[in-house]
């Protein structure tokens, strides 16, 4: 028994220094969507010296909105992170009803997303004015860091170099928190007035819980940890306060420059505070730590209940949005890192029993009313990506039936009312128009459209215990929020409290009152109106927050939802008006908890001040500057490595690569141009490549069986045209994904000399087609793969002259749930059918049964079983080079059989490739910036490899690229 260690398919060295160049695929520009928009949409632009706002044909409005911000912040002074200000593409995206924005470097360019979210604790202010200041700051913050050795970046590796050099030296928490810093200062809101932004490392500090700065900096997929836009904002904020206004401008300047080399974002720090960023961390900790230990000390409030009695052990999960049938049974939301979220009932004794799950959602939110439940899903249109849409889904108890009442509508927070025929929803249209609807809770048809003449955003619209009214938080267009009543049969619009800057949460309606959460306190709480009177009064005393107010029938009591550092639960506690508390609201910009050294230091709110200038607009061609060449890049899916020069235009319709291609199981290289214009229905595609390729001719004896092998090596030039169909077939839990495609292409066959076997040049036309098919269900946060979800590709390759050449390639895969919540049993079956007599072979994508070399056939099946499952979570790393999430393992088996056939004698020759092994798997963060896996494998082979007839024992380094 021979034992070998193996440094093939592919070999250490290759896997390690792609693991390394894989990192330079790091961009910000991760949410383009590439041809998302359908041709038929028209676009105009706003083109300054300082941005160009490219916008779909009747967004005016908000174009100019966003070019004024834009300009103010160039030429107020806002320059506390410098004064360097590159001009950039901002795209804004009406089709979506998502809510998001980013600043994206390969290529530089701005989207943002103009529906606004329903939660107010997700943002405060107007929408796009938050958004465009938050932005902004990016744009500053990326052209300020362009210095010294980031610059040197961006001139060998263009803006992808920018992109990784700049995160490279600068964290993640930096980029966001500062930004959070700056939408604060520049509005009357922003999330650093917004208590429950503050929730995360408040709860942990009321707990005794303390992360070291590694696990803040990285996360955790076992433990809560705060997003760095929550850590960022607590550093960035302490380090003006503690360090003076331009603090970060020059830890900024220094860290672009890599002034020191290694860490220089730490040794930036450290220059000016004598602490690096751990301790710095430390510092901003304590800082905050301190004016929360009033909070600490307070005691819980009498009769305090807890509604879920499930232990949750260690891990992470939520109840929300309590409701309750006639037997006084709970029903409420539920989710946790281990399991996806779905609606459970919780009984009298405590036991929980799952209802049915929820489909793919922007948020959690529904409502219940006598045996039905009613909430939002995403829809999406078949083709173009952009085209989001929010649908109503009812499930009916009774009989375990769910139906989905609305296709392609943008409706969100929908409402039952007692009767259970209708459906209060709100909606939002790509103009950004808003109204309530009224839908049958039958079929979905629209019922009334109640009138909105001030355009106010609805946000959770719950009707009247008689069913006739409806109450709702209203946004106005400054952003503020009230509580309003809606008269359902007149339209009629009246105010139950005035707007205001703060954040208003879920109402819940009892026939004498209004229960809803508010942030007026500086802590998130339950507050209620009483009917006919304007008194606002405190009914909670919560430490941290209350959410998503609601009254058991059964027990006349208050329940709600609280937050702490292993999720939320349900609380309930009496309702006592004799200990409620009038208030007075003083707005967020006047309490003294949010009066920072950056608010006053950046001049304060500007929207309000802005110039209102109306700038010129002209059409912008959907072909606009088609040829953007932005970086080099490199780009891999097994067993296919490239290094390219890639250009995208603004719009994302055209896509261009340059550069070189390595395919590991050929082992050779090639020059190739690629590009895919995905404008119209169909992307239409062309490629150009030439390159040195090789394969082996089989040696016959006289009887034609084979008897040894010949390298051959040829030249190869060729020219490929097709078109590919990207259908999106999403529904419920499952994204499911739909590729049709066919391609022409002409080679040239160019031999190399070879003495030993006789060659002929030859040209071959071929075609292309196949279809790919992608199936992937919701996942919780620590499962490895998705369960019950399948991967299907079928690709045919094959001659259309004389010449001989033909390959047929089947792939799946399909994973299933194992023993455990994040175990998965993963199948893999695959078939590639290629005579070994061909006058050509096309280029070999199969993945074979691990531990051996590429075989002979003319065709072989693959079947592989793995058993997935996490060892451990770590939580640790190492001077910030790399960042252990989890330890897994997997066991396998592959089983193989190989084909080939002597077509001068008609027999067949088998030969199995069977192994067994383990792999371990590290899921990891590399210098705190990019998130990916390696893996060792172990291979015992249960048959002979011809290739390497002594091998039994295979060692292999790899990258795992998971389909789910």
């Amino acid at each position: 028994m021979l034992l070998k260690y193996r440094s093939k398919r592919p070999s250490t060295v290759v896997v390690l220094l792609f693991f390394l160049l894989h990192l330079f695929q790091y961009t910000l520009s991760f949410s383009q969507e590439f041809g998302g928009n359908p041709p038929r949409m028209r676009w105009r632009q706003i083109n300054t010296g300082t941005a160009r706002v490219i916008y779909p044909t009747g967004m005016d409005s908000q174009a100019q909105r966003v070019a004024n911000i834009v300009h103010h912040i160039r030429d107020h002074g806002h320059g506390s992170v410098g004064n360097r200000h590159k001009k950039i593409d901002i795209v804004l995206q009406n089709q979506t009803v998502a809510s998001n924005g980013y600043v994206g470097l390969a290529p530089f360019r701005s989207e943002y997303y103009l529906n606004p979210p329903q939660s107010g604790y997700l943002v405060s202010s107007n929408w796009l004015d938050i958004l465009t200041i938050h932005e902004q700051r990016h744009v500053q913050q990326f052209s300020n860091a362009r210095r010294g050795l980031t610059n040197f970046g961006y001139v060998i590796g263009g803006e992808l170099g920018w992109s990784f050099f700049s995160s490279l030296s600068i964290p993640n928490w930096f980029w966001e928190g500062d930004a959070v810093v700056f939408e604060t200062a520049l509005s009357k809101q922003g999330r650093g007035r917004m208590p429950s932004f503050y929730n995360g490392f408040k709860s942990l500090y009321l707990e005794d819980t303390y992360y070291v700065y590694n696990k803040v900096r990285n996360g955790s997929l076992k433990d809560f940890v705060p997003n760095h836009y929550e850590s960022g904002y607590l550093m960035v904020n302490y380090g003006r306060e503690e360090f003076g206004f331009d603090f970060w401008k020059d830890v900024l300047h220094q860290s672009g420059k890599y002034k020191g080399l290694f860490y220089p974002f730490s040794r930036s720090i450290y220059r000016k505070t004598g602490n690096p960023s751990y301790d710095f961390y430390i510092m901003a900790l304590r800082h905050y730590n301190s004016k929360w230990d009033d909070v600490k000390k307070k005691p819980e409030q009498e009769g305090l209940e807890q509604l879920n009695d499930v232990d949750k052990g260690d891990t992470y999960t939520v109840y929300r949005y309590p409701y309750f049938d006639r037997e006084g049974s709970a029903i409420v939301y539920k989710s946790s890192y281990k399991r996806i979220g779905g609606f459970y009932r919780i009984n009298q004794y405590g036991m929980e029993y799952l209802i049915t799950r929820q489909g793919r959602v922007l948020d959690s939110y529904f409502s219940y009313k006598n045996g039905k439940l009613v909430w939002a899903e995403i829809g999406q249109d078949e083709r173009w990506s952009w085209g989001v849409n929010s649908n109503i889904v009812l499930y009916d108890m009774s009989g375990n039936e769910k139906r989905k009442l609305t296709s392609s509508s943008k409706y969100f927070s929908p409402d039952l009312s007692h009767d259970g025929e209708r459906i209060v929803v709100f909606q939002s249209t790509p103009e950004l128009k808003y109204n309530l609807h009224i839908i049958s809770a039958e079929d979905g048809k629209l019922l009334r459209e109640i009138p909105n003449a001030s355009n106010y955003y609805f946000s959770y619209p719950k009707w009247s215990p008689d069913d006739r009214e409806i109450v709702s938080i209203a946004r106005d267009n400054l952003g503020r929020n009230a509580l309003v009543k809606v008269d359902t049969a007149t339209g009629g619009i009246e105010k139950l409290t005035e707007f205001t800057d703060h954040q208003l949460g879920i109402p819940w309606q009892t026939k004498d009152r209004i229960y809803f959460s508010a942030t007026f306190s500086g802590i998130d709480n339950i507050y209620a109106l009483k009917n006919g009177n304007d008194t606002i009064f405190q009914v909670t005393d919560e430490r941290i927050g209350a959410y998503n107010a609601s009254i058991n029938p059964a027990d006349e009591k208050l329940y709600y939802t609280d937050f702490n550092k292993l999720g939320s639960d349900i609380k309930r506690i009496p309702v006592d008006t004799l200990k409620w508390k009038p208030i007075t609201i003083k707005e967020p910009v006047d309490m003294p908890e949010y009066d920072f050294v950056s608010n006053s230091g950046e001049g304060g709110d500007i929207t309000g001040i802005l110039d209102n200038k109306e700038y010129a607009s002209t059409k912008y061609s959907n072909s606009a500057k088609l040829i953007n060449l932005h970086s080099w890049s490199l780009f891999f899916i097994d067993p296919n490595y490239e290094w390219a020069l890639r250009s995208n235009n603004i719009l994302n319709t055209l896509d261009m690569s340059l550069g070189i291609r390595y395919n590991r199981n050929d082992d050779d290289l090639t020059y190739f141009f690629d590009a895919a214009y995905a404008q119209l229905y169909p992307v239409l595609t062309f490629s150009a490549s030439t390159g040195k390729r090789a394969g082996l001719r089989i040696e016959r004896n006289a009887v034609g069986f084979p008897t040894d092998t010949v390298k051959v090596e040829w030249w190869e030039d060729k020219l490929k045209t097709g078109f590919l169909l990207p259908f999106d077939i999403s529904k419920g839990l499952y994204t499911s994904k739909l590729n049709l495609f066919s391609n022409y292409a002409v080679t040239a066959i160019r031999f190399k000399n070879n003495e030993s076997v006789e060659t002929t040049n030859f040209n071959l036309s071929s075609v292309e087609t196949g279809a790919s098919f992608l199936n992937r269900r919701k996942k919780a946060r620590q499962n490895i793969f998705s369960k019950n979800s399948q991967y299907i590709q079928l690709i045919y390759n094959g001659s259309i002259d004389e010449n001989k050449a033909g390959q047929l390639l089947i792939d799946s895969e399909w994973t299933f749930p194992g023993f455990s919540d994040n175990h998965n049993i993963v199948f893999q079956a695959s078939y590639q059918h290629e005579d070994a007599e061909n006058d050509y072979r096309f280029t070999d994508n199969f993945v074979y049964s691990r531990g051996y070399n590429r075989p002979v056939y003319d065709y072989l099946y693959k079947i592989g079983s793995n058993y997935h499952l996490p060892v451990v979570y770590p939580d640790w790393g190492f001077w910030g080079m790399l960042y252990f999430y989890r330890i897994r393992a997997n066991a396998f088996f592959d089983y193989s059989r190989a084909h080939l056939i002597n077509s001068e004698t008609n027999t067949k020759s088998i030969q199995l490739y069977n192994s067994v092994g383990g792999e371990i798997v590290f899921d990891t963060n590399i210098f705190n910036l990019y998130q990916m896996s390696l893996g060792f494998r172990y291979s015992y082979l249960l048959n002979e490899d011809p290739r390497e007839r002594n091998l039994k024992h295979s060692f292999e380094v790899f990258i795992p690229l998971l389909r789910f």
